[in-house]
């Protein structure tokens, strides 16, 4: 069987985009130095995604990695993020009850006030850095919107969410794992209190109705409820950041109107 071209870790994290770009009219595939391989054309990734055959690789790369334990690991071990079968359906399941309840549309409002102060505020000096000024914390304002949370709150769990994310790629090294540990951990500890907090003084919004959800489905763990939020608070934010940063280069790119569409 032909193997794939193999290429080592470090070149691809520095020079990913311009390897696919090279090799992608040449094979579907790219084999890493750690065994991952890469599928680089897109009708292939989409086809994986909904192949009835593949699934989440749970915690393989981290303990690939030394993750052995340690709030890391108990994070990896329970986000339906990685999860897989019925696990995954329990975790997802009071998330999308208590979101249900509410109108996301409904924050549009909110997401265009807060993205104009955002530019407002970097108006005067005639430029911002998108990424630090502008899409760090439109995202952050938007969660603590959906969930309940303070503004306040938002530098405190951005710096623990940004520096977890990493537990996310294929691509962390040994060297980074004590990092994520201590920002799994403070950031189970801020869940862990806005959790308890719910219980005593419930109110309207997305945590008491996640913690009514998880209550009336007799399902989840403490440990799986605490991380399920971790888990919204990272995909609210950094995953929005990332994509607003991706979304912005494209256009960036390719600035001309799309196919179809009136200009």
């Amino acid at each position: 069987m032909h193997q794939p071209l193999a290429f080592t870790t470090a070149e691809l994290q520095s020079n990913a985009h311009d390897i696919f770009r090279r090799y992608r009219p040449i094979t579907p595939l790219l084999r890493r130095d750690d065994g991952i391989y890469i599928a680089i054309r897109a009708g292939d990734v989409q086809r994986l995604l909904t192949d009835a055959r593949t699934r989440q690789m749970e915690t393989e790369i981290a303990h690939a990695r030394g993750v052995s334990e340690g709030p890391l690991l108990e994070f990896l071990q329970h986000t339906m993020v990685l999860s897989n079968g019925m696990a995954h359906r329990q975790r997802r399941l009071p998330l999308v009850q208590a979101f249900a309840s509410r109108f996301i549309h409904e924050l549009r409002p909110h997401v265009r006030a807060v993205a104009e102060s955002l530019i407002d505020a970097r108006f005067e000096a005639g430029g911002m850095d998108f990424i630090a000024d502008f899409a760090n914390w439109l995202p952050a304002h938007v969660i603590c919107r959906i969930l309940g949370l303070p503004d306040a709150d938002i530098p405190a769990f951005t710096r623990a969410v940004y520096r977890l994310s990493r537990a996310f790629s294929s691509t962390f090294t040994p060297g980074e794992v004590p990092d994520m540990q201590d920002a799994a951990g403070d950031l189970k500890a801020y869940v862990e209190a806005l959790i308890a907090d719910r219980r005593r003084h419930p109110r309207e919004d997305f945590i008491t109705a996640f913690i009514a959800a998880c209550d009336a489905s007799g399902t989840l763990s403490h440990t799986e409820e605490v991380v399920q939020l971790m888990t919204i608070l990272l995909a609210g934010t950094d995953t929005t950041r990332s994509a607003l940063a991706i979304q912005t280069s494209l256009l960036l790119q390719h600035p001309g109107p799309v196919a179809g569409r009136v200009p």
